[in-house]
């Protein structure tokens, strides 16, 4: 039913922690590029290959939705803008540089593998969800496989380009 043979994507962002964002089982933040097609909504995985023995977590893969999203720039305060532009919006844009700018998402966890031990979401690279990535997301892997696969359509998940078939468990009904 779902092709699990998808082409390695390059990410899209990193998961990042801090002291005041940190990463936790049940939540995540990333960054990415300012120019990005993700969005609120959007599953997004993250993975963490482990590349050198006590580099990385090997084999963890988590699946994510992305609830909220900020831009922040390198400015301390609002303050600081408006008297670079000398209280003149217009003024703004003659400012010498440009101001540094991120975009940072906040993503609720809806799955992690391996489930146990449940631990906090590795900083690793971020990628869009694919056809099979949004079929473990949403935990569809358990009737969509087998000798007697049970699932049956009920809509579509679309989000940044992608468009993932959504399938129902004929036993849930």
């Amino acid at each position: 039913m779902i092709d699990r043979r998808d082409p390695p994507l390059q990410p899209i962002g990193r998961v990042v922690a801090t002291e005041q964002k940190p990463a936790t089982p049940h939540q995540f933040h990333f960054w990415t590029a300012n120019e990005t097609t993700i969005g609120i909504g959007a599953i997004v995985r993250v993975e963490a290959a482990g590349e050198a023995p006590g580099k990385g977590e090997g084999g963890r893969v988590v699946w994510g939705v992305v609830t909220d999203a900020c831009a922040y720039s390198d400015l301390a305060t609002p303050l600081h803008d408006v008297v670079g532009a000398e209280g003149d919006p217009a003024r703004a844009a003659e400012s010498p540089t440009a101001r540094q700018e991120i975009r940072l998402w906040t993503a609720a966890v809806l799955r992690q593998r391996p489930e146990e031990p449940l631990q906090p979401v590795p900083l690793g690279g971020v990628h869009l969800a694919t056809d099979a990535d949004v079929a473990q997301a949403l935990r569809m892997d358990a009737y969509l496989g087998g000798a007697e696969p049970r699932g049956i359509p009920v809509g579509l998940y679309t989000s940044g380009g992608l468009e993932a078939p959504v399938y129902l468990d004929a036993d849930f009904l």
